[in-house]
């Protein structure tokens, strides 16, 4: 389910996995959400890897707190258009990476004469 090798923070990994479920409607607006020790053992984590998956969905306006009730999934998530969509660069360059583009190889050559008709 998670993948140790990655590369990706397992927090990140539990924060996308959630996410999803929010956002594709298994956990509907205005809904408790598991606690966080049943999601521990679910996803094999520990507490503090939990917490902060769920807080940063919490900051992010997708969830919100309870005192003595619990997590539930906010009635308006905010922002799900346009301005979240960030590049792959932007994204990859938060998350520590370095992103770049390397040609592997390249290759000229004359097409068939069928694949030259169509392309004309």
């Amino acid at each position: 389910m998670l993948d140790n090798n990655s590369g990706i923070p397992l927090y990140l990994q539990v924060y996308e996995k959630l996410k999803l479920k929010i956002t594709g409607g298994l956990w509907p607006e205005g809904s408790l959400i598991p606690a966080e020790t049943s999601m521990m053992k679910q996803y094999g984590v520990g507490r503090e890897t939990m917490r902060r998956a769920v807080l940063r969905l919490v900051n992010e306006g997708y969830l919100f707190r309870q005192q003595g009730k619990g997590t539930f999934v906010c009635r308006k998530r905010p922002q799900d258009g346009l301005e979240q969509i960030v590049s792959f660069t932007a994204e990859m360059l938060a998350r520590g990476y370095k992103p770049g583009t390397k040609v592997l190889a390249s290759l000229q050559q004359k097409p068939d004469p069928s694949t030259a008709n169509r392309l004309n």
